[in-house]
């Protein structure tokens, strides 16, 4: 049997290794990246807010744009050995060692929940700076607000809606059924505006997601079929999807 096509949402950085992931296990893949990344739109803002981040603050990398956008913007950024650092996913890590000698800390679960986990483990942590994206990430800064911890949120970089091909667009109504990548609500919801007219079709196929939180707001938004891998890392994805399928 054939499996499924994989509707490849992932931004243009990372979808060809999100593609070669998922074939080499056997899935067909369109690729239709739902989001494009830009760098912050006030980089001397950015700047001043890299450049105030102290040894004692917790840093959390969200994603490797995060970090690639922040070194890029910043060419002064630089971080003390001994500050503690997290990075959500190991392809995150990867890219953070790059520019970072210190320890590298990376959550279980890839997500804000895994993050959530290692902040509440930790003895001392006065303040959070999340180097990140706008929007997003609530329940980290909901986690500060509500331990008392001084919680900043650096976005340093900003994803926007991409153009989409009209032929891409037949491909994918021919290809269903689809397992649909979602490893942000924001890749949700610009589906649904650049997929509008297949719409109806579209929350009958099953999202695949990255933690519990974005399977609840998927199914918000009407998608009613959801599977939760409680990963972003595309290899792991792939492999995890596959064996749900035999289970």
């Amino acid at each position: 049997m054939i499996k499924p096509t994989v509707l490849n949402t992932r931004p243009k950085a990372l979808l060809k290794v999100t593609h070669e992931a998922f074939v080499k296990q056997g899935f067909r893949v369109i690729d239709f990246p739902c989001i494009e990344i830009v760098a912050g739109i006030n980089s001397n803002t950015i700047n001043c807010q890299l450049a105030a981040i102290q040894a004692q603050d917790v840093l959390v990398f969200t994603s490797q744009h995060a970090v690639t956008h922040a070194f890029n913007s910043f060419n002064k950024f630089n971080i003390a050995n001994n500050t503690v650092v997290i990075a959500v996913g190991t392809k995150t890590a990867q890219v953070l060692e790059q520019n970072f000698a210190g320890d590298i800390w990376t959550p279980q679960q890839q997500n804000s929940e895994g993050v959530i986990d290692l902040l509440q483990g930790l003895v001392n942590c006065p303040s959070i700076k999340l180097i990140s994206a706008k929007n997003g990430r609530s329940a980290i800064r909901d986690f500060a607000n509500k331990q008392g911890i001084t919680f900043e949120q650096i976005n340093v970089y900003q994803r926007q809606l991409p153009s989409i091909n009209n032929k891409t667009v037949k491909l994918i109504q021919q290809a269903l059924p689809l397992y649909i990548l979602a490893t942000s609500v924001t890749t949700l919801s610009n589906l649904q505006i650049l997929l509008k007219t297949i719409l109806t079709d579209l929350t009958t196929q099953t999202v695949i997601c990255a933690s519990t939180r974005i399977a609840k707001d998927a199914q918000h938004l009407g998608f009613n079929q959801t599977i939760n891998l409680d990963t972003a890392d595309p290899e792991l994805m792939a492999q995890q999807l596959t064996a749900s399928k035999h289970n």
